[in-house]
């Protein structure tokens, strides 16, 4: 199944079946941390395609996440509150869409690219 992101699970060296992970469940995971970042306004505008046939999945307008070889990239677009510097909420976004892919899905995250698309005020 293309539209799905397939983890193996082990115990005991035995299989115990199949985990399938929906891109959008990466999109929604990449939305919401992201907006619980101090500093974001709320999420942008600027992705807007969908392609599930090639592991794209977006959420709402402001973020978009493909997997390719198994690592997620995440573009995330973002709106930013007034009077903060913008350098650190990035940074910070990126830290924290990158932490929350690996503990939540445990998959490698390749990038983690932040668009900076306005200043609410």
């Amino acid at each position: 199944m293309t539209d799905t992101i397939t983890s193996s699970i082990m115990a005991n060296a035995a299989p115990l079946g199949t985990i399938r992970i929906s891109p959008q469940v990466l999109a929604t995971i990449v939305s919401l941390t992201a907006l619980a970042v101090e500093g974001v306004s709320h999420l942008g505008s600027g992705a807007r395609s969908v392609n599930f046939s090639r592991n794209v999945a977006h959420q709402g307008d402001g973020v978009r996440v493909r997997v390719r070889d198994g690592a997620v990239t995440a573009e995330v677009y973002v709106v930013v509150a007034e009077g903060v510097s913008m350098q650190k909420v990035g940074n910070t976004v990126q830290k924290q869409v990158s932490e929350a892919l690996d503990k939540m899905v445990g998959m490698p995250v390749a990038a983690v690219n932040v668009y900076i698309e306005d200043v609410d005020g």
